[in-house]
């Protein structure tokens, strides 16, 4: 029996009875319209796992707002996303954000847990909200791994979503992950899985995190490192399958990631028209949480193509 698919329904009203600490914040925006923050909590499997969830409402909208749900990169949190969120709800968009199990607090105690089954937890949050949103499929907004989470959610499961936005996508690392690394990575996270990833082994992972954000590096866990190195090595076969809408969002300079790939693969793609590639003038990695000056340029181009792809059957 497949469970995410029998018990999509079943989990979307038990979310709405586990509902924990509801909160309500006005965020007063330039017609002094107002912004409702909710915070919920959302089970996730049988095993009761539940994830925090955040959502920032569109104040009185003229029309049913356009669901969106951000997926986190790696030791960011729910709050790194919300100067996005709140100039998105004043856009018109019901705007969410969900804390993953690779999330900073939950990193020592995410043991070894697959790109797969996190694909899981984003497509049992994402048919909740779809279900709050009376039967309107959102947006999947991804950044950094957050982007691979995406990917591995869209290429299995994109009938559940309008359109899919990856933000800085992690399909190729600046510098290479030597054999040696590898095999060390590998080996270790067997014997050892909770044990942090030393810095040398993996620097560009270890330092997802910008400078903008944070100036201290990652504690990955050996056993996350390793199903990261999997995803990543996967990221063009699962790209290949993903049919719906896609943007792509890429740093003119990042500190993580290298683009020149991309536009090789979208020339492979059988669905090229549906798939768009921006690079937007900025260093470092996160375009999603940067500064207002960044974030500006980001939402220049995001929130038009938003609004063209919302609500696509």
């Amino acid at each position: 029996m497949n469970y995410a698919k029998v018990s999509i329904k079943v989990r979307a009203w038990r979310a709405d009875c586990y509902q924990e600490n509801r909160a309500y914040r006005q965020v007063m925006g330039p017609e002094q319209l107002k912004i409702r923050t909710l915070v919920y909590v959302c089970p996730v499997d049988t095993a009761g796992t539940s994830l925090f969830v955040k959502g920032w409402m569109a104040p009185s909208p003229s029309k049913e707002p356009i669901p969106l749900i951000f997926v986190h990169d790696l030791g960011e949190t729910i709050e790194h996303y919300t100067p996005s969120a709140e100039r998105l709800a004043m856009e018109g968009f019901n705007v969410y954000c969900f804390e993953m199990r690779i999330q900073k607090k939950r990193l020592r105690d995410a043991g070894a847990i697959s790109f797969e089954e996190l694909a899981s937890d984003l497509l049992q949050v994402v048919a909740w909200i779809k279900h709050k949103e009376d039967g309107n499929k959102p947006i999947v907004i991804g950044q950094g791994i957050g982007s691979l989470v995406a990917l591995y959610f869209a290429q299995g499961h994109g009938n559940f979503a309008s359109s899919l936005v990856l933000s800085s996508p992690l399909f190729s690392l600046q510098k290479t992950i030597r054999p040696l690394q590898r095999f060390l990575i590998r080996t270790l996270s067997q014997a050892m899985p909770t044990v942090h990833t030393p810095h040398w082994m993996a620097p560009y992972l270890t330092d997802t995190l910008d400078p903008d954000v944070s100036k201290k590096r990652v504690k990955v866990p050996l056993s996350i490192t390793q199903e990261l190195l999997i995803a990543i090595s996967k990221s063009h076969k699962l790209f290949f399958r993903v049919s719906i809408p896609t943007l792509l969002l890429c740093p003119t300079e990042d500190s993580v990631c290298k683009y020149d790939i991309l536009k090789r693969l979208i020339s492979k793609h059988k669905n090229e028209e549906r798939i768009t590639m921006v690079t937007i003038d900025s260093h470092g990695h996160n375009l999603m949480t940067k500064s207002d000056q960044v974030l500006g340029k980001v939402l220049d181009v995001l929130i038009p193509w938003l609004k063209t792809h919302g609500r696509q059957s």
